[in-house]
């Protein structure tokens, strides 16, 4: 079974290391000068993975000649996006701009190493445990410096000096700088994305059974997530906590370890939430909160927990009726949630602010102020809306400034837009309308065919994972130190099921009029 199988041949070896590389060393890769110049290492660093790997494979195909299987409707919609991309670069009044992106390293270059990404691998390797394996530990290992983090160290130096010689921290973020940053990834709206794509594979293989290594990134990503995470990030996580049990949860054994996954989920949480510490000039002083909700979630660990270890050893429930259980469940869920938000009786926040978009009520401020970045890009669509200004154009065409007065700290932070703050729409705009179709295209065509192999070993959590970086794109930047955690894992969705021999040992056909019998 190839799941657990090595490669056997150069180009899918060569392919292998690639996303190994990508899913361990590039996510933990800070660059030399910590956050301040983090983005640029990433993209140095992304860039020259994926042209050693394309030199490298490009030289192991002419080598080996194989013969691969037709590609299938995502592998072409794919190659479309890129085509488009390219299209509108060449037609674009700011071609040279476009090269490498007016905005943070998300140009032409960056589409193209995406898009040769996602068709390198869905035609020359195969969803293997290695890949999963690969990404948990790097998850794993970034979550903790992250953890690290909000516990007030750095153990890597990634924060800049400040005056007076103290290195900055997490909890400076909106007094002394703009934005907020933790892990090896940079800001936090990043990690988010990375997690949202990484977590629920990780999760989707701990329920099937392969093993608690798959544990070990979701405790402390949950525990980050809960602390630090952004609204959109809640609402992905909460998307697929939705989608996971029905594809995943069949058997009893399952459904414990869906329970005892529950439990420390639960517990990661509650921990996030009762960690409330006091930063003043400087200094982190420890204090836990033991607020009503932090118990509740306390409380619903322990009860998952005495759940999973409870559970009648000879409860064998069907997997139709788990699955119509979970479905209903869901239904449940989503309906609540909907009610809870429309009778919501706070005036602020991000529940009021989701409150007042049901009732039609959308202000510039909500979202942290996306709604007003949103209009200002929806209003550069008509000016070229086929093909966009070009990858990477949108930092040239808005004009969007913020600052603000720190009466804590005295600074005033100004900062201006360079970002759609929504990973769709940015594509919208830089690549038009046919851009935006193409993705589209291909995201639907690569889960409409998983949907019809959920058996595979990585299948759901594969779904799981694009389905959590596609709503979370909703709201993320989009950049280079994360899209490729998005990109790969599209990529193994529709990934080719069998390689063909390479065409230097097929047996030749017999020759007419023989037998093919010995």
């Amino acid at each position: 079974m190839y799941w657990t199988e090595r490669a056997s041949t150069w180009h899918e070896r060569i392919t292998d290391i690639y996303i190994i590389t990508i899913f361990f060393v590039y996510l933990l890769f800070p660059g030399f000068s910590g956050y301040r110049d983090i983005t640029k290492a990433k993209f140095l660093f992304l860039m020259a993975a994926t042209g050693l790997w394309l030199l490298l494979l490009t030289a192991a195909l002419l080598w080996e000649r194989p013969r691969f299987p037709r590609p299938g409707p995502a592998f072409w919609a794919m190659a479309g996006f890129m085509a488009v991309c390219l299209l509108s670069w060449a037609l674009s009044p700011w071609r040279a701009e476009s090269l490498l992106g007016a905005g943070r390293y998300d140009g032409l270059l960056s589409e193209l190493c995406y898009a040769l990404g996602f068709l390198g691998v869905a035609l020359f390797t195969r969803p293997r445990r290695v890949h999963a394996v690969a990404l948990a530990a790097g998850t794993a290992l970034c979550c903790l410096v992250a953890a690290l983090q909000l516990f007030g160290l750095d153990p890597l130096r990634l924060f800049p000096v400040y005056s007076g010689g103290r290195y900055l921290n997490y909890y400076d973020a909106g007094l002394l700088y703009s934005g907020a940053y933790l892990g090896t990834v940079g800001n936090t709206n990043i990690l988010d994305a990375v997690l949202c794509c990484a977590l629920p594979l990780s999760a989707a293989l701990y329920i099937r059974g392969e093993g608690p290594l798959f544990l070990a990134p979701l405790v402390p990503g949950v525990f980050v997530l809960a602390a630090a995470g952004g609204a959109g990030a809640a609402l992905a996580a909460a998307c697929v906590l939705l989608i996971l049990p029905p594809l995943t949860v069949t058997d009893r054994p399952r459904l414990r370890r869906a329970l005892f996954l529950a439990s420390a989920i639960l517990a990661a949480s509650a921990l996030a939430k009762l960690w409330q510490p006091l930063y003043a000039a400087g200094t982190l002083l420890p204090r836990f909160d033991f607020s009503p909700f932090a118990l509740c979630l306390l409380a619903g660990s322990a009860a998952a927990l005495g759940l999973g270890l409870a559970l009648p050893e000879r409860y064998a429930p069907p997997a139709r009726m788990l699955r119509r259980c979970f479905l209903l469940m869901d239904g449940a869920a989503a309906l609540g949630g909907a009610a809870l938000l429309w009778f919501w009786p706070g005036d602020s926040g991000t529940m009021y602010e989701l409150h007042s978009a049901l009732h039609g009520q959308l202000d510039d401020s909500f979202g942290s102020s996306r709604i007003m970045i949103w209009r200002a890009c929806l209003g550069l669509v008509p000016e070229r809306p086929l093909l966009g200004g070009g990858p990477g154009t949108l930092a040239l065409r808005l004009e969007l400034r913020f600052s603000r007065y720190v009466a804590q700290s005295g600074v005033t932070l100004s900062s201006y837009v360079d970002n759609a703050h929504n990973v769709w729409l940015a594509r919208l705009v830089n690549c038009g309308a046919l851009g935006l179709a193409a993705l589209a295209a291909a995201l639907g065509f690569a889960l409409a065919d998983a949907s019809r192999r959920m058996a595979a070993p990585m299948t759901a959590g594969l779904c799981a994972a694009v389905a959590g970086g596609a709503v979370h794109g909703c709201f993320g930047l989009g950049l280079c130190l994360s899209e490729p955690f998005f990109w790969i894992p599209l990529a193994l969705l529709c990934s080719a099921k069998e390689v063909l021999p390479c065409s230097t040992t097929d047996t030749p056909p017999p020759e007419p009029g023989s037998s093919s019998r010995p």
